[in-house]
């Protein structure tokens, strides 16, 4: 492998995720978290690091390491879906929580709870930001209000993790609700940072179907004849499940439009072009959080439909301490529970089902190809590769080859 030994490599590479912590641990004068002409978050370089700045971040960067779970009850480890201590559907138990937020409302509510039932002192998560609405700005929050004001999805550059090690350098019990790859750099820096395995109680995250372009919410907004500079609200889900995609300018002029027809109508100007990184993410589905929470879609004819309902998720608690939160959680009444078979999962998240069988066959285009590619343990991929077969296999192998080819695996650093 091509040595990654600067965190420009990283983003050279096509392996930046965009979430912010190296900012949080250089501190945003060395380096500071923006977009970039790719249309990502990326980190600018404002000023030399020091040699072991550089490389205590480096081993936590997840477009570096991506370790993943080793429960200690392997019956518990599920080929494709990973550790599973229990299953269940759910939803905010606060009618209001669960309309607003995107899905059924879990992860809200669950952070309410942790914040209500002192668990916690503080919540890391992500909201809109009040200066551009399109785009994503890292949370700290402190009540169940500030929590439920950072609800609903938030596809697009958002770099989750930027004020996390200023509110563990306070001294505050921690729980972090973000995206996969956020999950795996808090995980890494828990390994090594004793105040983070400390302090960082909990991590809870969602299914994620990768980090779209920036210009993915541009070509929306001008699709409905805005201009983001007009914007003062752009929502992608919420208020209803699974919610439209709703834009307001500031002098009252709004368009909305319905889920299906977001991602799945043909002719629309825009498309889910995401980075690179997430093309080969080993855990877009959260393996290594205490909670996973993904939509629970409704199966008609063992498909998902789309028709606006009362917000569902589903539960999975990777871990006992998950199971755990859960379980108080209903008990104080601040989810719903009830139970979900397994097998519904794949007619569910198809698209995460394929991509586990699919990235392993891309890391071995990478190695062949002596392209940089993350280190990746404890994902299975001798068994993934076994429950692909060779014809998935040979086509995600040549697949990749040609994105190599095509320079799709590179990136330009801005200065």
């Amino acid at each position: 492998m091509p040595s990654v030994s600067k965190l420009e490599d990283v983003v050279a590479g096509g392996l930046c995720a965009g979430c912010g912590l190296c900012e949080s641990m250089a501190g945003s004068n060395r380096i500071s978290m923006h977009v970039a002409k790719s249309g990502y978050s990326r980190p600018r370089f404002k000023e030399p690091l020091d040699e072991t700045l550089e490389k205590s971040i480096l081993a936590v960067c997840p477009g570096v390491n991506a370790v993943g779970p080793t429960p200690s009850h392997r019956s518990k480890m599920h080929d494709i879906w990973g550790p599973i201590e229990a299953l269940y559907r759910s939803h905010a138990a606060d009618e209001t929580i669960r309309h607003r937020a995107a899905a059924g409302g879990t992860l809200t509510a669950l952070g309410c709870f942790l914040l209500h039932s002192k668990k916690v002192d503080a919540i890391v998560h992500v909201k809109a930001s009040a200066k551009e609405p399109m785009l994503t700005d890292c949370q700290v929050s402190y009540t169940p209000d500030e929590v439920i004001g950072g609800s609903q999805s938030r596809y697009g550059p958002s770099p989750a993790l930027t004020g996390l090690c200023e509110v563990i350098q306070s001294g505050a019990r921690i729980a972090v609700i973000a995206k996969p790859c956020d999950i795996t750099a808090v995980r890494n820096l828990m390994r090594v940072d004793d105040r983070a395995s400390r302090q960082i109680l909990y991590c809870l995250t969602l299914f994620c179907g990768g980090i779209p372009t920036i210009q993915t919410s541009e070509k929306v907004v001008s699709f409905h004849g805005f201009s983001p500079r007009d914007l003062k609200t752009f929502r992608w889900r919420g208020y209803g499940w699974p919610g439209h995609t709703y834009i307001e300018t500031a002098d009252g002029r709004s368009a909305k439009m319905s889920y299906e027809d977001t991602w799945h109508k043909p002719g629309v100007p825009w498309s889910n072009d995401v980075q690179f990184r997430c093309k080969i993410c080993p855990d877009s589905i959260g393996e290594l959080a205490d909670i996973s929470c993904p939509d629970g879609w409704v199966l008609e004819d063992g498909k998902p439909v789309y028709h606006e309902a009362p917000g569902l998720n589903i539960a999975i608690a990777r871990t006992e301490k998950g199971h755990a939160l859960l379980n108080a959680a209903q008990q104080a009444g601040f989810i719903g529970l009830t139970p979900c078979d397994q097998n519904e999962l794949a007619p569910m998240h198809k698209g995460h089902f394929n991509k586990k069988l699919q990235v392993p066959a891309r890391y071995i285009a990478l190695w062949f190809m002596r392209q940089p590619r993350l280190r990746v343990r404890n994902y299975r991929a001798l068994t993934l590769l076994r429950l692909a077969g060779l014809p998935m296999v040979w086509a995600e192998f040549t697949g990749m080859l040609s994105r190599i080819q095509m320079g799709r695996n590179r990136e330009k650093t801005d200065s």
